[in-house]
């Protein structure tokens, strides 16, 4: 498959509303972040209790995130319109999966509003590094975050710290189809 954008050998699938395409990292990056401005919640618009007041570029890192873990896998990222996030990003045959991303390498933690429906099977947590790009870090099950403390941050939020985390790597027989093989879960720019 080819990048939709410039016919460079594509990287990772997305799902736009015109149907499956592929992107190399350039044009991946630059989708997020064109995605991350249609999908900023707009002040006085309303929201469901879960939904975050996300800027343009809490969307694209949080999408930058979501393509490493596509990329990593082998799925598709969804790039389509929506107005709230689900609380799922992917759906797979070891159960739903949200990606959460954080840009604090000093403190890479999962991070969920306390008032948020825990949804998904399984959280994985991708870090961006502002220099260099956006690698995955870990992956913990439903309960572990169903279980994490409540601190008061900007809102009070659910924190899942890295150290209690599985390595990325384990998530990879539940994940993978049988005989494909690993790609690089970094993306850097």
């Amino acid at each position: 498959m080819t990048c939709a954008r410039c016919q460079q050998p594509a990287v990772v699938q997305a799902i736009e509303s015109h149907g499956t395409v592929g992107y190399c990292q350039t044009c991946a990056c630059a989708r997020a972040r064109e995605v991350g401005h249609e999908r900023r919640v707009r002040p006085g618009a309303k929201r469901e209790a879960s939904a975050r007041w996300l800027n343009v570029e809490g969307h694209r890192l949080g999408l930058l995130g979501e393509l490493a873990f596509a990329r990593r896998y082998h799925l598709a990222v969804d790039l389509r319109a929506r107005v709230n996030d689900s609380g799922v990003d992917f759906a797979t045959a070891a159960g739903t999966v949200d990606v959460k991303t954080n840009s604090s390498p000093k403190h890479p933690n999962i991070l969920v509003p306390a008032d948020a429906k825990i949804r998904a099977d399984i959280y994985v947590l991708a870090c961006v590094w502002r220099k260099t790009g956006v690698q995955l870090m870990g992956w913990c099950r439903r309960s572990l975050v169903e279980a994490a403390p409540i601190k008061q941050l900007v809102v009070p939020t659910r924190v899942v710290a890295a150290p209690q985390l599985n390595a990325i790597e384990a998530l990879d027989a539940l994940l993978l189809p049988p005989g494909e093989p690993v790609r690089a879960d970094e993306i850097t720019w």
